[in-house]
């Protein structure tokens, strides 16, 4: 077997799963790949020791630098150098922007043109349209993830979808098409890919045929959908809700992700805007043939009631996931899936604090007054808390109970043990928010505070607007 034929086999065994992601782990094509890999070293192509020292996974000064040469042997000094493009067992994935708009003409131009593997394109409408003109002029037979990040529309009723023509040439040139991701107002009338098995979408109105017009995806099992794009305006009209995801257009659907949709219209996962993805699960008519579901955090009775009455008329679910929860936990039932629902968060919603005032801590013995936000506690929570060590949990409890009783009594003055708080903060410090979070880490990082002070009195403001300097002081 020569090395074209080893690397159609590669090709099928790489998508042989109906899945949109590889396993490395896999034994059989492991394998596979050092075969391969012998073949072409032997034909003296670079890419053989390149896909050698990946399955190695070894990581050092002398690796990386043996890496760097080959790469640049393989794909040239300039496209090697180029930090949007990433490489992984002898395929390529790039990241595609306005800054860089050449990109998918240097890499087309190249020996790296039939080895894509993945494109990630963000910037302006105009720039995917030409993106995909290109791509869809050759066949790209490794191709299996294609992402549109738009940024922010201004108009979205008065914009043109990508040209339907070069949608269908696109698929035609992209046999294994996997996963693709869409972030976008109108970006696309339909993608009926035969091939597309996995839907990532930021908007409901991305993509026409998401409520039923044009064509529908015939093999998508898996959808994860966000009702809105980042920081977009609007919401979604009861006309348009009733349409969204019909079973006409997602005949193979299976597993549906909604657990982006927390109430808001800022980033993920707060893009539900004022529609309940409980509410809409419940009127939604394909429910009854999925075996797969993940939602976001149940904030009511009613949404758990709609929840209920949805898992009610799914008698093919195999699993649901409850990804987060705040508050009061909800009991759910289903005869025969497998429910997950995580232990309550000790923090509130992100959404429901983001026009709380500041928290003033002052620390005893010192002149210093911090003024932290909680809505910046909670993004540092959100980011660390599942990762942090048993005490450092304990610690960001005893804080989130006391910011409990300050929510509740606005005016009032609590005391924290200085090293609790110090436990917390440190636990989180690569991830904190806001400058008075960092501040507040900084100065109970100093020796004398350290030392000396036993007590933070921790103040509820009153105050509804940030009065922040840079180092988040008053």
């Amino acid at each position: 077997m020569n090395s074209s034929e080893l690397e159609n086999k590669l090709n099928a065994e790489w998508y042989r799963d109906q899945d949109s992601y590889v396993d490395l782990r896999d034994s059989r094509l492991r394998d596979l790949l050092r075969t391969y890999a012998d073949h072409l070293q032997s034909d003296g192509d670079p890419r053989g020791e390149l896909i050698k020292l990946d399955l190695g996974g070894i990581a050092s000064g002398e690796v990386s630098e043996r890496r760097a040469e080959l790469l640049a042997q393989w794909i040239g000094p300039s496209l090697a150098s180029n930090p949007a493009i990433r490489t992984a067992c002898g395929l390529i994935s790039a990241d595609v922007g306005e800054e860089d708009s050449g990109l998918i003409s240097e890499l087309l131009a190249s020996v790296a043109s039939r080895h894509l593997e993945a494109l990630d394109f963000l910037g302006e409408r105009a720039l995917f349209q030409a993106g995909l003109d290109q791509l869809s002029r050759s066949l790209h037979p490794w191709l299996g993830v294609i992402s549109f990040r738009e940024k922010q529309v201004e108009d979205h009723n008065a914009v043109t979808p990508i040209d339907q023509e070069t949608i269908s040439n696109l698929i035609r040139r992209t046999p294994v098409l996997r996963l693709l991701e869409v972030s976008g107002a109108r970006l696309m009338k339909d993608f009926p890919h035969p091939a597309l098995i996995s839907l990532r979408v930021d908007g409901y109105d991305s993509i026409s045929s998401l409520s039923g017009t044009g064509e529908g995806f015939p093999r998508v099992s898996f959808l994860d959908l966000a009702f809105q794009r980042p920081n977009a305006v609007g919401g979604v009209s009861a006309g348009c809700r009733e349409n969204i995801v019909p079973s006409s257009h997602f005949p193979a659907l299976e597993t549906l992700d909604l657990s982006r949709n927390e109430p808001g219209y800022s980033l993920s996962p707060h893009l539900g805007g004022a529609l309940s993805a409980f509410a809409f699960l419940r009127s939604l008519p394909i429910k009854g043939q999925l075996t797969g579901l993940r939602v976001p955090s149940i904030r009511s009775d009613q949404d758990a009631d709609d929840l209920q009455a949805a898992l009610d008329e799914m008698p093919r679910l195999v699993e649901l996931d409850v990804v987060r929860a705040y508050g009061q936990r909800h009991q759910l039932r289903h005869p025969t899936a497998r429910l997950t629902i995580p232990k309550p968060r000790p923090w509130p919603p992100r959404d429901q604090v983001t026009a709380d005032p500041p928290l003033e801590f002052t620390l005893q013995g010192t002149p210093d007054k911090v003024l932290v936000y909680v809505a910046d506690c909670v993004g540092t929570m959100e980011a660390t808390f599942d990762t942090l060590p048993e005490n450092a949990m304990r610690a960001w409890n005893h804080v989130w109970a006391l910011v409990s009783r300050l929510r509740q009594a606005p005016g009032t003055a609590l005391d924290l043990p200085v090293a609790e708080l110090g436990c917390a903060l440190r636990s989180s410090a690569d991830a904190l928010e806001g400058d008075g979070l960092r501040a507040l880490a900084s100065i109970l990082e100093s020796t004398a505070v350290g030392g000396n002070v036993a007590m933070a009195t921790v103040r509820s403001t009153g105050r509804s607007r940030r009065v922040l300097t840079d180092a988040g002081h008053e």
